[in-house]
């Protein structure tokens, strides 16, 4: 059994797991199989709009987490590694390209067979790439945020987490 939100999600009432409507998300699917079988969600509570915005701003940021994901790896130290590397490559570059090629600069030449500028070069044009991505998420993460924080109704709320969500798929 389910339990409508004020959001883009249901509460599973035997776990209270919150289920985002979300085709990527298996439990979403469940769902679905369940509607489909003829089965009715309870309503959803009244709230006061203080949660419905917190509820929004957790929408807006996993939205955002999924579009991030979609350009670079979410792995345990990977963004530390991307750091690291872009870091190391910027060195080497600054350096001329003279002296030993750096270990994730080599850890790249070895993947790719490039020549040590060449994949340092390559590093540093992939930075340049996510950092204008990046660039373009936050504004709509943040921007719908100030909007739900300013927001005086559900419907508005909703409207604005709608069209960011849509934004933040685009991209």
């Amino acid at each position: 059994m389910y339990k409508l939100t004020n959001f883009n999600c249901v509460i599973e009432i035997t776990s209270g797991l919150k289920i985002w409507f979300n085709d990527g998300e298996p439990k979403y699917h469940d769902y679905k199989s369940w509607l489909a079988a003829g089965n009715t969600p309870l309503p959803a509570d009244l709230i006061p709009l203080a949660v419905t915005q917190t509820a929004a701003f957790a929408v807006v940021d996993a939205a955002a987490g999924a579009a991030r994901a979609r350009y670079i790896t979410i792995a345990p130290g990977q963004e530390a590694t991307y750091l690291i590397k872009a870091a190391q490559a910027a060195a080497f570059k600054a350096g001329g390209y003279a002296g030993a090629t750096p270990g994730l600069v080599q850890a790249e030449v070895d993947a790719t067979g490039a020549t040590a500028q060449s994949a340092a070069d390559s590093i540093l044009t992939q930075q340049a790439a996510w950092e204008f991505k990046a660039g373009q998420i936050e504004s709509v993460r943040r921007s719908a945020k100030v909007l739900v924080a300013a927001a005086t109704t559900e419907a508005g709320i909703k409207s604005i987490i709608d069209a960011a969500l849509l934004k933040l798929g685009a991209l």
